[in-house]
């Protein structure tokens, strides 16, 4: 290197000359006695009098580059290899790591190479032409005047948010959303050299069903959390906890892809390793095949993606949806064919929303005074011993999925008897139905929407138990009727039969009106598709429009609970009172109840009148029409529904 401690004025022409070489050297990332490394960047050493101030200048415009050239070397040299351990992977501290990141490396070394071949290209012209001009120089490197500050921006905002995995891939797509055409054009080269990895991982798992991935880089990732909790909710189903639990780390997810495009490949993986883990099955030898010709024709979709220059949203997106088509396809396949869902949905609404009310009359004639006690450690077991006696006594045909029924009864949960609602502490309130699910409808019946099956079971039980009361009451009555118990038995016989006439209504809306129709509708929709996703989707809008139309909105089903619990309140009363006249005490009794009634009534048909006018779901107005058929409720309703009004029943 040149030395400028004692310079004479006949050496300025030959330092000139030499000076080009060493600005080249720096440009390389050497730096030298004239363009010096002061820590953060490279720059002409002040003071040099043979520079003009304009010529500083324009080498310290160089210098520039030569900065962020030495940067671009040291992140290379930092994160080519990966010396992080996968087992410490999903560490939130250590320095940034994984294939994503090596990938980033090695395109960034061939961009660079660019580069070097300028310079080198330079120097062959300097040592052709020893007067070569700085300004030659400038011009051959002007283009990267406008690159390497947008680069060296890149690389310091990944170290700033320590980047990994997909994430990178992210930063990278909007970097290149550039009206600058070499920036545009490079970040569009190093994205299509980071998607290698990319690639790989979505062949392993569309494909495979494996997640190849030590260092936690891919966008779906198995979550432990959510493991567990499918463990807990699934004791008795093994092929779901050996598959496990996956999600999308939106964190993870590349903005270029999209949500809804993600959880398409999350479903295509999912089924794909069902199917792996199943593959000894009969039904999965049906459909080898099959999938084994899938996965040769769509590999090679996935490997041609790869190779294109630059990623094609459209080509891409197409080439997931043919993939979750031909998915979906084979679930529907194993699903709805081999594995008889049709049957499986009648059975869920014989057991769950009371389809054979015959079997539930012999349950609640047999535990009537169980399910009105407070729960005991060992009242799940009495439930479920008449449970099954109920099934033998209705000589069920087919019962070989009936032993996966178990009846529920938490105790100790801080629900106490109440004066206000006859259903608090009791068995009745505590009652639950569980349902254990066999491969592969474990995929379809999901805990989630078994326990929207539950809340419906809940619901019927109540309102099949206290029409049933209702029923034993007219009994009574009737026995009493010989006794002459004058107008006293007249106020009684009015309000049961204003009772039972709201309750039956109740009960044959929710079976006939809401239960039979929409489970009709579901039934004609699955046969009308062989796509797995779109008759999972039909069945989740089955539950909630079930939900809905069986007045599970909070404030309604508060109301109904409610009216329920008046209704077993006038049992109560009446059998308390069998076969004697009503004292003074049970008839302020009756009248509070007549009272309460009348209360709910009123303010149920009021909410149900209102919300029928920003609802799309009509059924409800079958409702209201049968309860208000001779305009009675409506009429003495006015003062719920904005008039004035002294209530139903007088």
């Amino acid at each position: 290197m040149l030395s400028i401690d004692s310079i004479c004025v006949y050496d300025i022409l030959y330092i000139i000359g030499e000076m080009l070489h060493e600005l080249l050297f720096a440009l390389s990332g050497y730096p030298g006695n004239i363009f010096v490394d002061n820590g953060d960047k490279i720059q002409v050493q002040k003071g040099l009098p043979f520079l003009h101030s304009a010529e500083e200048k324009a080498l310290n415009r160089l210098c520039q580059l030569a900065t962020h050239f030495k940067m671009f070397k040291g992140f290379i040299n930092k994160y080519s290899f990966c010396s992080f351990h996968p087992d410490s992977a999903g560490s939130t501290t250590g320095e940034m790591h994984g294939v994503y990141l090596m990938s980033l490396c090695s395109g960034l070394n061939t961009l660079l190479e660019d580069y070097q071949n300028d310079i080198l290209e330079l120097e062959k012209s300097a040592l052709a032409d020893p007067h070569l001009p700085v300004s030659e120089v400038l011009l051959k490197l002007q283009q990267y005047e406008l690159l390497f500050p947008a680069l060296s921006s890149f690389l310091t905002e990944l170290k700033q948010h320590e980047a990994h995995g997909c994430y990178i891939l992210d930063r990278i797509h909007k970097a290149s959303i550039s009206g600058v055409p070499v920036v545009k054009q490079t970040f569009e080269r190093l994205l299509s050299n980071c998607h290698g990895p990319l690639f790989k991982h979505l062949c392993a798992w569309m494909l495979y069903g494996k997640l190849m991935d030590p260092y936690k880089e891919f966008f779906i990732q198995e979550s432990h959390e959510a493991n567990a909790r499918s463990c807990e909710q699934e004791e008795n189903n093994q092929d779901a906890k050996k598959q496990g639990v996956y999600v999308i780390r939106a964190d993870l997810l590349p903005s270029y892809i999209g949500y809804q495009v993600a959880k398409k490949i999350l479903f295509v993986g999912e089924s794909i390793k069902m199917f792996d883990t199943q593959k000894l099955t009969p039904e999965i030898k049906k459909l080898e095949n099959s999938l084994r010709k899938g996965q040769e024709n769509f590999s090679k979709d996935l490997f041609k993606l790869s190779q294109e220059k630059n990623f094609n949203q459209i080509n891409f997106r197409e080439t997931v949806n043919a993939i979750r088509g031909f998915v979906a396809e084979q679930l529907w396949l194993l699903v709805v064919e081999d594995s008889d869902i049709f049957g499986q949905l009648n059975l869920l609404k014989d057991i769950f929303l009371f389809g054979r009310g015959d079997l539930y009359q012999s349950f609640i004639d047999t535990a009537h005074s169980l399910l009105i006690s407070i729960p005991q450690y060992n009242t799940e077991h009495e439930l479920n011993s008449v449970f099954r006696a109920g099934i033998c006594n209705t000589l069920w045909e087919n019962d070989s999925y009936l032993h996966n029924f178990q009846l529920t009864c938490k105790t100790g949960t801080g629900d106490r008897p109440s004066n206000v609602n006859v259903f608090s502490g009791t068995v009745l309130n505590a009652l639950g139905l569980t349902y254990t699910v066999q491969w592969p409808l474990h995929i379809f019946f999901t805990p989630s929407v078994l326990e929207k099956y539950e809340c419906v079971f809940k619901f019927l039980m109540k309102v099949h138990y206290v029409q049933m009361e209702l029923q034993h009451c007219w009994l009574l009555q009737v026995k009493s009727k010989s006794l002459g118990l004058g107008r006293q038995n007249e106020a009684k016989w009015q309000l049961r039969t204003h009772l039972a006439f709201l309750i039956d209504n109740l009960q044959y809306y929710l079976q006939v009106d809401v239960i039979e129709s929409l489970h009709k509708i579901l039934v004609d929709k699955i046969l009308s598709v062989r796509d797995f996703e779109a008759v999972k989707l039909t069945h989740e809008k089955f539950l909630t429009d079930l939900l809905d139309l069986s007045l599970f909105r909070k404030l309604t089903n508060h109301l109904l609970d409610d009216l329920l619990s008046a209704c077993l309140s006038f049992c109560d009363l009446i059998k308390n009172s069998y076969p004697a006249e009503l004292t003074d005490i049970q008839q302020q009794r009756l009248s509070a109840i007549r009272k309460d009634v009348r209360n709910y009534t009123g303010m149920l048909f009021s909410m149900l009148n209102k919300s029928q006018a920003y609802s799309s779901l009509q059924t409800i107005d079958q409702f209201m029409l049968r309860i208000d058929y001779n305009r009675f409720v409506s009429k003495h309703s006015k003062g719920y529904l904005g008039g004035t009004g002294d209530g139903f029943i007088h």
